[in-house]
């Protein structure tokens, strides 16, 4: 029981760590983002209340050791096992979080050269040696 206790434990840290950042770097995006990881605990509620994960006003969740440890593994499927409401909609956002941040990594590294020179020549025209 002690390593389910720390596999959500995790996924609280996780899920908290992840949507302090999205806040932290407001766009569109990870607003939307944002808002799904909520809809996420909120939606799924009275699960995560059944094995000792809160969901506080901002969003973020805690978890209760205790009662997790007292919960039955029935219940504690329920909140976070693989056809869990919740845990799908976390991994849908996390995935999308992720190829969205490779995207971006991609569009940015692909604008260079091999030998580190600004290779878009919208840029380069720009800053021309003319000025």
């Amino acid at each position: 029981m002690q390593e389910v206790c720390d596999t959500v434990k995790t996924l609280v840290d996780n899920y908290n760590s992840v949507l302090k950042s999205l806040k932290k770097s407001p766009s569109t995006l990870n607003n939307f983002y944002c808002s799904q990881l909520k809809s996420a605990a909120s939606n799924n509620s009275t699960a995560l209340k059944n094995v000792g994960v809160t969901i506080a006003k901002d969003g973020s969740i805690s978890v209760d050791e205790d009662k997790l440890k007292n919960a039955d593994i029935s219940t504690i499927k329920k909140a976070f096992g693989a056809g869990s409401d919740f845990s799908e909609k976390v991994s849908f956002v996390a995935e999308h979080i992720g190829a969205n941040a490779q995207a971006g990594a991609d569009s940015l590294s692909s604008q260079y050269s091999a030998s580190g020179l600004l290779s878009s020549s919208d840029t380069a025209s720009r800053y021309d040696s003319k000025g």
